[in-house]
């Protein structure tokens, strides 16, 4: 069988995995991992906040100090240097708050994620076996592969995502699921 299907059709169990993991994942385990992975989104690069409040709070000390001389009170000041502060709580406290309860979201709305899945990793593909589907993912079909501090997080498309707890691996096979999903 090439791609999933529903049902609980028979998947051939084969010994020639490089990996078999079963899986079921919790709520706050999901919900930590998916929040670190959209806040990491932009760690690493553009945040439009933190550039928003970091200008506004320029601009308001610049008021500030030399407004009249550039035609700018200081109430205007202060209202700028609020409005830099609120950006930068915004980045730095209420937007992880709410990727937090985004992700909490998103599991209870995935009956995949809820259910316990077997999967088999092999250089080529990933055999599911889950009580929602079963059958065989080629890997060059998978759309995202996130490695998190406490878990793997691939996704194949926009209907099927699962999550492998690095608490469920043992010594080294951490690095098989690397050298696995690095290839892709």
């Amino acid at each position: 069988m090439d791609f999933l299907s529903k049902g609980a059709k028979p998947v051939e169990h084969n010994n020639d995995a490089l990996l078999t993991v079963s899986v079921l994942v919790t709520r706050e385990e999901y919900s930590a991992a998916a929040a670190h992975m959209r806040r990491r989104k932009y760690a690493d690069g553009f945040s439009p906040a933190l550039l928003g409040g970091t200008m506004l709070g320029i601009l308001a000390v610049v008021g500030m100090f030399f407004g009249e001389g550039i035609g700018f009170t200081l109430p205007s000041a202060i209202c700028l240097l609020a409005a830099g502060v609120f950006l930068l709580c915004y980045d730095m406290i209420f937007a992880p708050m709410i990727a937090g309860v985004s992700a909490a979201r998103e599991y209870d709305e995935r009956t995949d994620l809820k259910m316990a899945g077997y999967y088999e990793f092999y250089t080529d593909k990933i055999v599911v076996r889950t009580g929602y589907v079963t059958g065989t993912l080629p890997l060059d079909r998978m759309t995202v592969c996130s490695e998190m501090p406490s878990m793997f997080l691939i996704r194949f498309g926009s209907e099927f995502l699962f999550a492998v707890p690095k608490r469920l691996l043992e010594d080294g096979q951490d690095e098989t699921m690397r050298k696995i999903l690095q290839k892709v």
